[in-house]
């Protein structure tokens, strides 16, 4: 089914946001209608009705500390429990399509500060589990306490923050995730802006990190070494899951 002219704009619009300008993608953009008020996004569907999207991961880890739950496959997949191949890019489409009012590019000290609120629209993350279990959990639910090994549950994370990233054309004086190392200081510009969720690959990250597309709100979110994976709950490495985020 064709795209409908108002929908094309919108994405294209979003694209630009992203720093996607490729004369191909804005005359193409990969948004096409599937019917009653669904959307696909890249491989991202997209279901206006439920004010949700849902994307293909993998489960990456099993075991151990973890910064992240879900990477993109160039991003941090040595600290994450997912991986996926979608781009983050496309997932910000997906959320601004939805309607989602996002905070990006919203002051970075917010997120190192426990006295401060994130910004942006609050949001709930299932994922879809295959046979035998074939059934979708909150993210949360796959996640232990490193120092207790007690079961999250949804309590203790009721739900994450869609702050949508960061846009800039100096990354190298972008702010660091919590616990990273330094940047180093290099004040080098880009030709064009610089979606940061994109070049690192990140989107959704337990530790601050105003780079990533979604946060946790907790006040210990600088502790990197509070999380560990709920290996019990976890398919074996490789195996493939669906990924939905929900707006409240």
């Amino acid at each position: 089914m064709l795209i409908s002219p108002f929908l094309k704009r919108l994405a294209c619009g979003a694209l630009i946001l992203c720093g996607q300008v490729d004369a191909d993608i804005l005359t193409n953009p990969p948004v096409r209608e599937l019917g009653n008020g669904r959307l696909q996004i890249g491989q991202i569907e997209v279901d206006a009705k439920a004010k949700a999207i849902t994307f293909a991961a993998v489960i990456n880890m099993r075991d151990g500390v973890v910064e992240y739950l879900v990477v993109n496959a160039k991003g941090k997949v040595h600290e994450s429990l997912l991986r996926t191949d979608i781009e983050p890019f496309h997932i910000h489409t997906a959320m601004l399509l939805l309607g989602a009012k996002t905070a990006t590019n919203s002051e970075a000290a917010a997120f190192f500060d426990p006295k401060r609120e994130i910004p942006g629209p609050k949001i709930t993350i299932e994922v879809a589990l295959p046979p035998p279990e074939k059934k979708g959990v909150e993210i949360e639910t796959l996640l232990a306490f490193a120092e207790s090994k007690r079961p999250v549950n949804m309590n203790d994370l009721p739900h994450w923050i869609y702050n949508g990233s960061r846009f800039t054309d100096t990354p190298g004086l972008e702010p660091v995730a919590a616990g990273a190392p330094q940047r180093q200081q290099d004040s080098k510009r880009e030709a064009e802006k610089v979606f940061m969720a994109q070049r690192e690959g990140s989107i959704v990250s337990l530790i601050a990190d105003p780079n990533a597309l979604v946060n946790n709100p907790r006040k210990d979110r600088e502790n990197d070494e509070l999380w560990i994976l709920n290996t019990e709950v976890i398919p074996p490495v490789g195996t493939p899951v669906q990924v939905s985020f929900k707006l409240e």
